[in-house]
Formats: C-alpha cells, structure tokens, sequence
C-alpha cells in the first residue's frame, strides 16, 4: 500500500510556531516519513534526533483531533499582560522586598537604637508643656542621663521606649534648648545610641509689658506712684483671652465691672479706688492665657503708691504731668500797719492762723515761681516747722523766737529755707514805702535762687493742673472765723470768695482788688500753749497747732459746703518724720479734689479764743 502525506493547515503551523526550533526541510521529512496505519486515527508526530513530541508517544493525533490537544497550549504561549498587571506585580515584588529587608535590618546589630523629639511643634513649645524622647526600641536608660542648654528645672520620667522630660515650675519662654542624652543602649545590650541630641524652642512671651499711669508707662513698673485720681491701665505683650485673666489687688479678686479691656485685648484699665499713701499690690493670677492659648509666662507684681494731689491757682499755670517742685512758704504779716499785702492773690496755697493777740497770720505757698513783690514778711510761728516738712519747700521768714528758733534750727533736722536775721543770700530786703518792721519784702527771682542752692528733692506728692469745676457739696452759707475778725462773701459773677478783714475789703496791692479764693476750707485742730513767749513786749505766748493726725474740716466752694476729715501725716510724729501734706476725704471715706484756684486754709484750734 502507498504511503500518504498528511499537512497540517497553514493555521496550525502558525500556532505551533513556539515549538521546538525544528528546521524546515527535517520537519517536512519528518511528516512525510510517518506512516498510519490501518483503520487508525492517530498518527505518530515525533523526531527521535530532537528528543520532543506532540500529544502520545508514537501517535499523532488526526486534524480535529490535533486541534483539541495544541489549544490549551496556544493559549499558554500566546498571553500577553496588560501594563496594570505589570505594575501591581512589580509593587509587590518590591514591598516584599523592602518588608525583608527591614526584618533582616531590624534584626541586625548594626541597626542601632534611634530617637526622636515627640511634640506637636518644636519651634512652639509652650512653657508648661512636656517634652518626649521617643525610641524606635525598647532600651535600658537605668545609666542614662539628661542635659539641657541653658540650664533649667526639670523632671526626668523614664519609660521603656521614651523618655518625658517636665519643667519643674516652666519653661524659659521665647528660649531655644537643647537636649543632649549619653549612651542609650538597646534591652539586650546589643547596640546604643550615642551623642544624641535635639533642639526645641518655647512660645513667645506672654505677660504683663509694663504699668501705664495716666496712659503713659510708669518708669518703674514694679513700685509705681500714682495720684489718687490717677487711671491705672496694665499693658500685655500680646492680645489676652480675657475671661481667664483675674487680677488681684492685695491678693483679693478685682470684680470684673472694675475693669474695661481695650478693643485689641492687649490692655485693661483697673478701677482702683485707693488712698494717698496707701500702698496696694496689682499682679495677674495663674490661669491666664493669651488668644493663641499660651500660659502665662511673665508677671508683675506692681506695688502702686497714691500720693496727694494739692490743689494749684490758675494763675501758677501748672501743666498736666507736672513734676512737683519744693515749693516757696512765705511767711506774711497781717498786723494793720502790714495792709495793704502784695504777692498773696498768685499764691496757691495759703495758711492763716492766730499768731497772738487774736492777729492772723500767714504763710503763702507758691509752686510756681512767685510774684514779682511779696510782703510784707514777718516772723515765723510753730506751725511753719511742720507745714515746712509736710510740704517739702523752702520756708521764708524774718525771724522767730528763741523758742520757735530751737525748732526751726533743730539739729539735725533743720527746716529748709532762710531766716533773714540769719540769711546771707541777699534773699530779702527793705522797702521805703512802709516803716519797719512792715517793710521786709522778698521777690519771686530770690526765691527762685533760695531753691537753687537747697537742692531739694521733690516732694512726695502731686500737683492738680487746672481743671473744670467739680460740683459736690449741699448749698451753704458763706464761711466766717470771728476769732480772727475774717469773713467771706460769695461773688456769683466770678464764682469766687471775697475776703473781708474785720468788715474791710482784704486787697492784694499787686491787682490793686479785693483777695478772692475758690476754696475755702476750716481746719478744726488741737491746740495748746507752746510754753515760751512770743512777743516779749506784751509777754504773748506761742501757740502750738496740732496738725498731724486727721480732725474734722469744713469746704466751701462754688456756694456748696462738705463735711470733711482733714488728714496730714500721723499724729504720734515728730514734724521732721512727716513728709505728707494735707489731703480731704467726705464723710463716705472718697478722697476729695479740690477745685482749681486759690485755696485759702483757716487754722482753727479747738476752743481757741484768741
């Protein structure tokens, strides 16, 4: 029997073409060298030299048949990923990768202990705050220490896997630190961490900037001295949430109605109701916080000292913020001969009191520079040694008693200023219009030079610039002091008090007009007989005014009158400790401010006659 070639269709070449690499000529051999055999359907595909075969050894399989077996492999060598396929394959293949090599990394000896700074933000770390050294590792800190730079309080707690580093009271605020630790070894021992460091910076300063006194900064913060009307503001470095800022005032609560924010929230104005020389201390609580929820960080304890505020005439121009200067205290008869007096109207203040015989006296006070004439001067009396040191100036009179002098040059506590039977200044002189003694005046240039070459420090108190009528009091008549002959009419037109001298018009020859004051005040005082004569041609004794303590006074002005409680010093000093000047207060305890003009104070002993 002939032998028949079998061919496979041209489709079925191509889908074997992975096949064995079989040369073309031996393939078609080997297909033309196989044989089938009788009533058989397989046929024997195989090549002997090339070692491989397709579907059973020896067989070869018909054309449907063959078909059947090439599919699955077909498929096999004809799939092509898509690119998706490629990159989740190759992901995988590398965080297996990396997964090992962290394994083998952290299992090695060369890994090392490491360790980072655990805070929400190291360039604001707030003052109170703790700080964490977190490790990556379990390690041993038993011998393991902890420096900080700049040095500070601070507690160390130690964990396994950190470290917690607490300020023992808080942290230098606006400071950056460093944080230094020795070895640090791992549990076992097998590696450590050495030389490490870090870095963290605290939070801005938050706190009191600085005390405002009549809204300009006081120049010590810390001890500051106000008038007793005096607005008292504290400034902050920053913007403050204020419902957790409490001030204490004496380590009492300020109720929140004491206090008015500004709009910014940087500063607050306490209402304080204090009294001259009265000390209270202003701080800021625990607690407070600024907008940007920082503690606080720096507070002021201010020690704030009330002064008394002395009333000024409108005619000595005192300007707001006046530094106070010693004043000038001249001594002025008030005899008939010594009419009509000069230089009184410009004085801001002005003392009258019985010198003898029932016949006043007084002492001018000027805080700006005095008049051009001033007169007639005369002989000072008890009074003007604790007047003298009350108010810090230059006394100036003609002379004095034996007795008085005593006080006057009491040594060491001599009181300031010049007595002409002793003065070597040229500080005084003689007139030609009026016959001796009535004819010793002074001028303002020569006070001016007797200020200069004491030196004095500034007195301890304040001087009110000119300033609007204050109303107070209940409507009330004139003012009289029979004892010394001196009455009072009130001028509606000027809102001023005229006053008469035993029923005559008073003048200032200055103004060539009747004397005129917006204040009038009766000071009630203790009195008692000095011991010594004061006049030895009519054997007058001195009189002794008790005028440190506080007794009762009376105020007029603007037509109204007040009940008061005069106050100068304490009444178990010397004259030499007081340094205070008189200073009112109604009779609810408020401290009163006199009206702007001249104030004319009338010395009254209790039960005086003459």
């Amino acid at each position: 029997m002939r032998s028949r070639t079998v061919s496979l269709p041209r489709s079925r070449w191509r889908e074997m073409r992975s096949g064995p690499p079989i040369p073309r000529l031996r393939r078609r051999r080997a297909w033309r060298s196989s044989t089938r055999a009788p009533n058989s359907s397989a046929t024997c595909l195989c090549d002997s030299r090339d070692g491989w075969f397709l579907g059973t050894p020896a067989l070869v399989p018909s054309q449907a048949g063959l078909s059947d077996i090439t599919r699955p492999l077909a498929s096999l060598t004809s799939f092509r990923p898509t690119h998706f396929q490629v990159v989740i394959a190759a992901a995988l293949i590398t965080a297996l990768v990396l997964l090992s090599t962290v394994v083998l990394i952290l299992n090695s000896p060369i890994a090392g202990v490491h360790a980072r700074l655990d805070v929400p933000n190291s360039d604001h770390v707030r003052v109170v705050q703790p700080v964490t050294v977190r490790f990556d590792q379990p390690v041993d800190l038993s011998k393991t220490r902890v420096t900080l730079d700049p040095t500070v309080g601070f507690e160390v707690h130690k964990q396994s896997d950190r470290l917690v580093l607490t300020p023992l009271s808080q942290w230098a605020a606006d400071k950056r630190y460093t944080v230094v630790l020795t070895d640090v070894p791992n549990t076992g021992h097998s590696t450590k961490l050495s030389g490490w460091h870090t870095v963290f910076t605290t939070q801005p300063k938050v706190g009191v900037a600085g005390l405002l006194v009549d809204g300009k900064p006081s120049p010590d913060p810390a001890h500051a001295v106000i008038g007793f009307n005096s607005k008292v503001a504290l400034a902050f470095t920053t913007a403050m949430k204020t419902s957790t800022v409490t001030l204490m005032l004496n380590d009492q609560p300020v109720a929140a109605d004491k206090l008015q924010w500004a709009s910014n929230s940087q500063s607050v104005n306490v209402n304080l109701s204090v009294l001259p020389y009265q000390s209270l201390t202003l701080k800021v609580a625990q607690g407070a916080y600024s907008k940007d929820n920082d503690p606080l960080t720096d507070n002021l304890a201010a020690t704030v000292t009330a002064q008394a505020v002395e009333p000024s005439n409108t005619t000595s121009n005192i300007p707001a913020g006046y530094q106070t200067l010693p004043p000038f205290m001249i001594v002025i008869e008030n005899s008939g001969p010594a009419r009509p007096q000069v230089g009184i109207q410009d004085a801001d203040m002005v003392y009258e009191y019985i010198s003898e015989y029932s016949i006043s006296r007084m002492t001018a006070i000027y805080w700006g520079k005095p008049p051009g004439l001033i007169g007639p001067v005369r002989s000072c009396r008890m009074i003007n040694p604790y007047i003298g040191y009350a108010f810090g100036g230059e006394t100036m009179c003609s002379g004095a008693s034996v007795g008085t002098l005593h006080f006057m040059f009491y040594d060491p506590y001599f009181v300031p200023g010049t007595i002409n039977d002793f003065d070597q200044g040229n500080h005084f002189f003689r007139v030609d219009f009026k016959g001796a003694p009535h004819n010793l005046y002074t001028n303002g240039d020569r006070a001016m030079a007797l200020r200069d070459s004491w030196k004095l420090p500034n007195p301890p108190y304040r001087v009110d610039p000119t300033h609007p009528d204050i109303d107070r009091g209940q409507p009330a008549d004139a003012p009289s002091v029979p004892m010394m002959g001196v009455n009072w009419a009130y001028d509606g037109n000027s809102g001023q008090y005229l006053r008469f001298d035993h029923g005559t018009p008073f003048t200032d020859d200055q103004y060539h007009a009747q004397l005129h004051a917006k204040n009038v005040v009766l000071l009630h005082v203790g009195f008692h007989d000095a011991g010594w004569v004061e006049d030895e041609n009519g054997g007058a004794h001195s009189v002794w005014y008790d005028v440190l303590g506080s007794g009762p006074a009376e105020i007029w002005s603007d037509r109204k009158g007040v009940d008061a409680t005069w106050r100068m010093g304490d009444g178990s000093q010397q004259f030499y400790e007081n340094h205070q000047p008189v200073w009112f207060t109604d009779e609810q305890g408020k401290v009163i401010e006199l009206n702007s003009g001249l104030t004319w104070v009338e010395v009254e002993g209790n039960g005086q006659t003459g």
